[in-house]
């Protein structure tokens, strides 16, 4: 004979204690998820610097480096919690202004002298006695930061694509990531790791293009 067992009031108490205790820590979660998906880390690209300027002003190449990028700002990952709690978005402020320095950076260093032309500007067909030319078409950036109980992994990747006027036709692309687990990670962290991928990206494009 088959015997039901009414569940008693110790063990009614009992749950409902429990589910009690969990509340305070359920509404910490929410809160902190809606006070920190608010919280947004801007990132802007190192400043050109002199060091670079003189460097290609005594350059003999001279070339001119279209760059196709919109102006604008864009969210390229979040910072997290454990991996699993969101603690606000990461911005690059002006994309186009990024990626022209650090453009600008690597072919210095490479022997040119360049002469950026933003995108709204045109690119007019230059004459025989003009330098080379090179577009960048687009650019791909992600960032990561997530906290691993005393440290956090700063990881940021980015993708370059572009064209060369030697094969105008032939589009070419790019791709790096650079990561660090650090202690601090936060925006200058992420900066230099943005920074360092983004150099190692152009690298590999310049190459591509034999320049």
């Amino acid at each position: 004979m088959m015997q039901h067992r009414t569940p008693t009031a110790n063990s009614c108490t009992a749950k409902c204690l429990g589910l009690t205790a969990l509340q305070p820590i359920v509404i910490a979660i929410i809160a902190l998820e809606l006070l920190t998906g608010c919280v947004r880390t801007q990132l802007h690209g190192a400043p050109l610097g002199d060091g670079f300027v003189r460097l290609a002003a005594a350059a003999p190449k001279k070339i001119r480096v279209s760059v196709q990028v919109p102006a604008q700002q864009v969210t390229v990952g979040r910072q997290w919690v454990f991996f699993i709690l969101p603690l606000g978005q990461i911005q690059v402020a002006d994309e186009a202004q990024r990626i022209s320095v650090a453009t600008f950076k690597q072919l210095a260093l490479r022997g040119y002298s360049p002469t950026i032309i933003p995108a709204t500007e045109p690119l007019n067909p230059a004459p025989n006695h003009s330098p080379a030319e090179i577009t960048i078409t687009s650019v791909l950036t992600s960032c990561s930061v997530p906290d691993l109980f005393f440290a956090r992994m700063v990881r940021c990747s980015v993708t370059v694509a572009g064209s060369s006027a030697a094969a105008p036709q032939v589009s070419l692309s790019s791709s790096a990531e650079s990561s660090h687990m650090r202690m601090v990670g936060f925006k200058p962290q992420i900066e230099h790791e943005l920074e360092h991928a983004t150099a190692l990206a152009l690298d590999g494009l310049l190459d591509q293009m034999h320049l």
